[in-house]
């Protein structure tokens, strides 16, 4: 066997701790942050507005439902960074057009693409959990939301669903606001229908414009529900793992945790923890952490072919 000389062997092993602390330094420059995308809302809340004579704002309490399929969000990461001592903006009000200029420098960073459907009405009070997402650390700037097919259905027709309802801005909005996320936090994104501004127009048409608002937690989020398969259970620490987009949120139930067969009515729970199998759907309503953990106050077994999240009704 050929051995190296002393002093060649040492200049390799420097070389190899340097090129280490290279790939090392590229990994820490990027960073990945954890986020959980939530969707909340004030379905009572009317956008402030002046409308034309000939049109009608249509109340929200004659809407008995009024739902969207969110298919797209992604985050601008990059740009319009605000220099040392500039004051950042606070986030907006309510989501603008779609930008028709894309920020050249700016990175797109997908958190959700898919069909979700959400009824505005029904996270009044209440989050709804659309994705789980590592993202690269850094400045974003702008949060970009796709909408489309929303139907509406009054309490006066139920059995009627309006689907001629003309989507302002091409069906995008977005949200201009500016936030860090460091390398190896946890956040909650919640993005908030703060409103409904429905106008039904003079040839039967509609118009809606649903306004948006933007904040980042970095504790929990009260009051949301998460849907999903249980991946697996484990009756001694009463822990369950939940299969949902973009990986997996590990649920903590209690003794006294309601758990809701699917032929059990809203008020009345029937079912037990033996009920809780893995492979099965279900609905758990708690509060969700930053660190996708979740304490569920209530457990609901979801109905074969069930398409439709239905909150529990409010006491």
């Amino acid at each position: 066997m050929t051995r190296l000389p002393i002093n060649f062997r040492t200049a390799l092993l420097l070389a190899s701790l340097v090129l280490v602390v290279v790939s090392t330094s590229g990994c820490l420059n990027e960073g990945k942050a954890q986020l959980t995308t939530v969707f909340t809302g004030d379905g009572t809340a009317l956008a402030n507005k002046i409308l034309s004579v000939m049109k009608a704002e249509v109340p929200v309490e004659d809407i008995e439902s009024l739902t969207v399929t969110v298919t797209r969000i992604v985050l601008d990461r990059g740009a319009n960074e605000a220099e040392d001592g500039e004051d950042v903006e606070e986030p907006a009000e309510e989501a603008e057009e779609e930008s028709t200029e894309k920020d050249d420098n700016a990175e797109q960073v997908e958190v959700f693409s898919g069909e979700m459907r959400v009824n505005i009405l029904d996270l009044t009070g209440v989050s709804q959990l659309v994705s789980l997402q590592e993202v690269p650390a850094g400045h974003y700037s702008k949060i970009r939301l796709e909408i489309a097919d929303p139907e509406l259905v009054l309490k006066a027709e139920p059995e009627t669903v309006y689907t001629n309802i003309h989507l302002t801005a091409n069906d995008r909005l977005f949200i201009t606001t500016d936030f860090d996320l460091e390398d190896g936090t946890s956040h909650v994104l919640v993005l908030d229908f703060g409103g409904i501004h429905l106008v039904q127009l003079g040839n039967g048409d509609y118009n809606l414009t649903p306004q948006l608002r933007a904040s980042l937690e970095i504790l929990s989020v009260e009051n949301t529900f998460v849907q999903g398969v249980i991946n697996a259970i484990d009756y001694d620490a009463n822990t369950l793992v939940l299969g949902v987009e973009g990986g997996e949120i590990a649920v903590t139930y209690a003794e006294d945790t309601e758990i809701f067969l699917s032929t059990d009515d809203a008020e009345t729970p029937t079912g037990a923890e033996t009920d809780l199998l893995a492979g099965i759907e279900v609905i758990c309503y708690g509060e969700l952490y930053s660190d996708n953990t979740m304490t569920a106050a209530r457990i609901e077994l979801v109905p074969e072919q069930t398409e439709e999240l239905e909150p529990p009704a409010e006491e």
